[in-house]
């Protein structure tokens, strides 16, 4: 018989099969029974197995059992069903296979069910008193799903029902439906699920057509619930079968994993006080099997703290496994509120540390966490501002959050009383003793070197006013087109550069290095392995350097160069060391940047003992470069209003300047966005938010935004109350 054949034998075996149980209601019952285990499987595929072999139990293709670990013997008859394209697949059964032994099919037994019919009503809300209730309920939900729900109205539409044979229709669906899910749930026998089935549909049932419309829509229905029933049972068998296995297993003792526990607090440098305190907690998990409390402690916590913790935790485990489940009586909520009561503490005991706050302002700002506002608010409030202020913008910020006030009124209020504090502090340097030995940008020419300068910040008596200036512009970098400018690194890098490394949160900006790898910048910066232009910002050059990080990662500085520094309440030019971090995915940077032409100027001897180091070779790309010479210099460096525009052709370099022409831009937003403004030096014209209008025009704001000139540290509190806003208005 050839493929054509066997497919159209196919095709007849599947009319008849459908005929045959359309007008025998027992036969489609023992078909109903059969389908119950095999209700992965399409309609088609379950009703031509079960016409051909009704002692099927699994079923699979020849590869599909090949996966899985079992071979087909030699000389099986595999059962055809329709495949793509109008040719048949082969199905064998399990027993016509050998090999890797199987899992055991899951059912229900006295011992999940319970468990289940918990899990069952609280994930999908129901309240079944019984198995047999849900089984009801989640039948019902199936059906009434989307796909189902417009199959069967179809098929009722087709057949031309009235409102009556509909519902006897739709009753007898949901009948049947149940009884396949139950019959395949109690596998075991050991669960009372029995269950009259309601076939009646078949009596409205008059054609092949209708059948089989009837019966996917069953076989779809069961398919989703018990695919939703399975996931549960197979998860509560796995862990009572964990359990019982931690029982039994002799190696497994509770005082073994109190000692697991305990070396685990010693490796996370739990003092011994701190352990004490834990006890309860210790033995408790322990006993539920535990080899570790580390997720719900932390070593920064009190002995005190610790102990109500360890209350909490050990009145949690004395529940039963169901009772942790649910949780009852709510002690993982008591746990979790206290949990991150402390961690907010622990927030901003880390924001204090950073910042150089009175007593007075930190209960204030203690005050204001307590009053809901979130550390990132609170971490930039300049330790200039008097307790009054700090008073007066916690009650503005409140009151933006509300939709009383425009929350630009509260960004207002915060830049003019930073400017005030900046003009007395000027005012009291304009006094100093007029001696003082300056350069040209007024920085104090016998400053301490940068290394001192770290040791300042670590020790808390740096200057707070000052950045951290590391060295002047180095030769190298004067090649490659940066200006004669001082460089700085803040206070606030330094700290980030030392904490360890996070993958979360703000962490995931803290770089775990150490002291003495940052101190060493100056000299790094001098000696550059590889300088590109970034290849993710077009304002920076990236300078990579021969130290490495803890994890063996090549240290990187991104440079802005002609950025603004901040050095006695004044922003000064700067090239400025925006970041200093081991590079990950370091190779392939390397790669992307001589692809792309970014590559200015790069070291052959120190890259070839780079990447020795790193047991990389040294890409084909880079190795062609010329070394030791400034390959062309930076393009995403602009000079005042003159931006280098470079073509490259054959390794040769040609250089057209390009003006910028702001005024064409100022022009144009002038006369067409800005009403006229008359001119005053003596009167101020301001608008409703109290902004004055003419301090500056818009040219002047436009020259400034291209020249880098703008105060932007307060532009965040904008975009965060308006995200408060539209949590309050629900939107």
């Amino acid at each position: 018989m050839d493929k054509h054949d066997k497919y159209e034998a196919v095709k007849q075996a599947w009319f008849e099969i459908n005929e045959q149980l359309r007008n025998n209601k027992q036969e489609y019952i023992d078909y109903l029974k059969f389908s119950a285990k095999m209700y992965k499987q399409p309609y088609s595929d379950a009703v031509l197995v079960f016409q051909q072999d009704r002692n099927a139990t699994k079923i699979a293709e020849y590869k599909k059992w090949g996966r899985l670990g079992r071979y087909v013997r030699r000389g099986s008859h595999g059962v055809a069903v329709f495949g793509k394209n109008h040719t048949c697949r082969y199905l064998y059964d399990v027993t016509q296979t050998g090999g890797k032994e199987l899992p055991e099919m899951w059912t229900l037994t006295d011992r999940n069910t319970p468990e289940l019919l918990n899990t069952l009503n609280n994930r999908y809300n129901i309240s079944a008193g019984s198995i047999k209730e849900c089984i009801e309920a989640m039948t019902a939900n199936s059906l009434n799903s989307a796909p189902i729900a417009e199959s069967v109205q179809n098929a009722i539409s087709q057949m031309g029902l009235d409102t009556k044979q509909a519902e006897i229709y739709r009753h007898s669906l949901d009948s049947v439906v149940q009884f396949v899910v139950s019959q395949r749930c109690n596998l075991s026998g050991k669960i009372d699920l029995h269950a009259d089935v309601d076939v009646s549909a078949l009596d409205l049932i008059k054609n092949a057509r209708d059948m089989i419309l009837f019966s996917r829509a069953v076989q779809h229905a069961a398919k989703d619930t018990l695919f939703e029933i399975e996931k549960e049972v197979i998860a509560i068998d796995r862990k009572n079968e964990a359990l019982d296995n931690a029982k039994t297993a002799k190696q497994e003792s509770t005082s073994d994993r109190v000692d697991d526990i305990l070396q685990d607090l010693i490796k996370l440098k739990f003092s011994q006080e701190q352990i004490l305190a834990l006890k309860q907690a210790v033995v408790a998990a322990a006993q539920n099997g535990e080899h570790n409390i580390r997720h719900w402690v932390s070593v920064r916590y009190s002995p005190d703290e610790l102990r109500h913790i360890s209350s909490l935790l050990s009145d949690y485990y004395a529940q039963s496994v169901i009772e942790q489940t649910l949780d009852p009586k709510g002690i993982l909520n008591d746990y979790y509120t206290y949990v991150n009561e402390l961690n907010g503490r622990l927030k901003l005991s880390d924001m204090f540390s950073h910042h150089d706050y009175s007593d007075e302002q930190k209960a204030m700002l203690q005050q204001g966490f307590s009053e809901g506002i979130s550390i990132t608010v609170l971490n930039e409030v300049d330790e200039r501002l008097t307790v009054d202020e700090i008073k007066t913008f916690f009650e503005m910020f409140h009151q933006a959050v509300d939709g009383q006030i425009d929350p630009h009124d509260v960004q207002i209020y915060l830049d003019k009383a930073v400017i005030e504090h900046s003009k007395k502090n000027v005012q009291a340097v304009e006094a100093q003793d007029n001696s003082v030995d300056t350069n040209s940008i007024g920085i104090v020419k016998g400053e301490k070197s940068f290394a001192e300068q770290v040791d300042d910040v670590l020790a808390g008596n740096a200057n707070r006013y000052n950045d951290l200036k590391v060295c002047d512009t180095p030769q190298i970098l004067l090649d490659v087109g940066c200006e004669q400018l001082p460089m700085f690194y803040t206070k606030r890098h330094l700290h980030d550069a030392l904490k360890p490394k996070g993958n979360t949160g703000e962490s995931i900006h803290y770089h775990g290095l150490n002291a003495e790898q940052i101190k060493k910048m100056p000299m790094l910066l001098e000696n550059p392995v590889i300088i590109y232009d970034s290849l993710s910002r077009n304002d920076s050059i990236i300078i990579v350097t021969s130290e490495l990080d803890n994890e063996k990662m090549p240290i990187i500085a991104a440079i802005k160069p002609n950025g603004k520094a901040k050095y006695d309440l004044e922003l000064v030019e700067s090239n400025f060391v925006m970041s200093f971090h081991g590079r990950n995915n370091f190779e392939n940077q390397i790669n992307r940047a001589v692809e792309q032409n970014k590559v200015l100027y790069y070291n052959k001897e120190k890259s070839q003992e780079l990447f020795s180091v790193l047991g990389l070779q040294l890409s084909k790309g880079l190795n062609i470069l010329d070394s030791d010479i400034i390959i062309h210099r930076s393009r995403n460096i602009v000079k005042g209003t003159q931006q280098e525009n470079i073509e490259y052709k054959n390794n040769s370099v040609t250089q057209q300047d390009k003006k910028i022409e702001p005024s064409r831009i100022i022009g144009l937003a002038e006369n067409q966005l800005r009403p006229a403004v008359p001119n005053s030096s003596t009167s101020s014209i301001t608008d409703s938010s109290g902004v004055v209008k003419s301090e500056k025009t818009f040219a002047e704001q436009i020259n400034d935004v291209l020249n880098g000139v703008i105060h932007h540290k307060f532009l965040w509190i904008s975009a965060v109350i308006g995200f408060l806003c539209c949590i309050r208005k629900g939107i």
